[in-house]
């Protein structure tokens, strides 16, 4: 297909400069004019010479184009073609010599698909295209994949101390709090949708407010015509057998309101052998070119490189109460957090801020994180991923003192080329803290069709002998 304007107009013949020195046969191609002049008549190409961008039809037209007209040629005569305008989508069946389908309305760019994390915005440089272990594609697989995980972590020795956050020498406070939401209820600022986080339920010390209705108002759920995105809620399980067990079932679905991504979600079983019911996720993401994203409620947080154990890394857990605010950086990445309770899956109810920063390095990237929490205690780390080999054979590690004042470190290889060709996530990795030992973990996670993930995995919890383990993952 190839579209152009006039230079010579007339009835049974037009010349275009955008066809001069063409390589393509239009020789019975389907002509349209598009615009100006003669819009909307159609005709059949009979001769075309590339050396003057000399176009003859098979019939006059009815009314002569002109250096006003537009034109688009296609080929084969019969082939179907579509015009996307800002804001809509489409998509082509994955059958050979299919048609597109109609455009139809589409989420805002950073929200694309329906996804939480804007990895459609990632800025792509030399640090990020080549390092897979950073960004938001790494968060985005994580975030599919975190029941499944979270199956797995459960059955690890150390899962109910938490690490990094509480040690036996250190008093444990923080107060009351949670996430607080309503939609369309009393939560601080109000709005269509809102989220409060800390303070006595319904209210919320902190609001997060999205759409313009009171503090009384509703959720008004519509059509893609209205901007409202409301996505297919997902109900699934997750389990992984080893030395002990977990299996939970879990529910959640989510919607793109504008520049708002929302999501909740509930899980239920057992995890590790402990009984397991809890709001998974309850969070809103605010996402503005200029300002950046802030995201408010429970939510799940990426922040380290390294993915098969929690002791090789300063922000050991991944689901938190509080703020997340991600500056507008295109390759450089910095977030900054608040949160009313650090790890609201283990530990005790400790409150703290973060920090983190990420930039490219040459072919690779590093990344600085900072936490402090409400126990007066304060950790940080420095973590780098390159790639020995490109798209074959990555490095990363992180290496830091956490808040318990313990040093830890951990190292991982990771095989890109294996997901690329056989969508297999391969990684090894060897991980230490001090009070809690070493551990080594291989993790395999093999997709198997479009809605089950099976998770193998190898771990040597210090000195103990090799276990293996086996997970699934079911979403619908």
């Amino acid at each position: 297909v190839i579209t152009g304007t006039i230079s010579v107009g007339g009835l049974n013949s037009f010349i275009s400069t955008n066809l001069i020195g063409s390589d393509e046969n239009w020789l019975g191609g389907r002509m349209e004019v598009t615009d100006g002049s003669g819009s909307g008549q159609t005709r059949t190409v009979t001769a075309f010479d590339p050396a003057t961008g000399t176009v003859t039809l098979n019939a006059p037209l009815n009314a002569a184009v002109n250096a006003t007209s537009r034109f688009l040629i296609i080929t084969p005569n019969n082939a179907k073609y579509v015009t996307v305008r800002t804001g809509f989508q489409v998509s082509v069946p994955n059958l050979l010599g299919s048609s597109p389908n109609d455009p139809v309305p589409t989420e805002p760019l950073a929200f694309a698909g329906g996804d939480e994390v804007g990895w459609m915005n990632d800025g792509f440089d030399g640090g990020s295209q080549i390092t897979y272990r950073y960004g938001d594609i790494y968060s985005r697989f994580r975030q599919s994949n975190y029941e499944l995980d979270s199956a797995f972590f459960a059955t690890q020795s150390y899962r109910t101390a938490a690490p990094g956050i509480t040690h036996v020498p250190f008093p444990i406070t923080g107060g009351p709090g949670g996430v607080n939401a309503g939609i369309g209820g009393t939560n601080t600022p109000g709005g269509t949708v809102g989220v409060g986080v800390g303070g006595p339920p319904s209210t919320g010390n902190i609001g997060v407010g999205a759409g313009n209705g009171g503090a009384t108002g509703g959720l008004i759920v519509g059509t893609r015509e209205s901007g409202v995105f409301p996505q297919t809620p997902h109900i699934g399980g997750a389990g992984f057998a080893s030395r002990t067990n977990s299996g939970i079932g879990f529910v959640n679905t989510g919607a793109v309101v504008g520049p708002v991504f929302m999501r909740a979600g509930v899980r239920l079983g057992s995890l590790g052998n402990q009984h397991e019911f809890s709001v998974d996720e309850l969070m809103l993401r605010y996402h503005n070119e200029k300002y950046g994203d802030l995201q408010g409620g429970r939510f799940h947080w990426f922040p380290s490189p390294l993915s098969n154990s929690e002791l090789g890394a300063l922000v050991s857990f991944t689901t938190s109460d509080g703020l997340l605010y991600q500056a507008p950086f295109k390759t450089d990445k910095l977030q900054l957090a608040w949160f009313n309770r650090l790890n609201t899956t283990a530990g005790p109810a400790v409150s703290g801020f973060a920090g983190r920063l990420t930039a490219p390095m040459r072919t690779g990237r590093v990344g600085v994180s900072l936490l402090s929490t409400s126990q007066g205690t304060a950790g940080f780390s420095g973590d780098v991923g390159i790639p020995i080999v490109p798209n074959k054979l990555e490095l990363y590690g992180e290496v830091g003192r956490d808040t318990s004042h313990q040093g830890f470190y951990g190292v991982g290889f990771y095989l890109p080329g294996v997901l690329q060709r056989y969508h297999a996530d391969l990684s090894l990795e060897y991980a230490y803290r001090g009070f809690y030992g070493s551990a080594v973990n291989m993790a395999l996670h093999l997709p198997i069709g479009h809605h089950v993930t099976t998770l193998l995995t190898l771990s040597k919890p210090g000195a103990h002998s090799m276990e293996p383990g086996f997970g699934l993952q079911a979403s619908f």
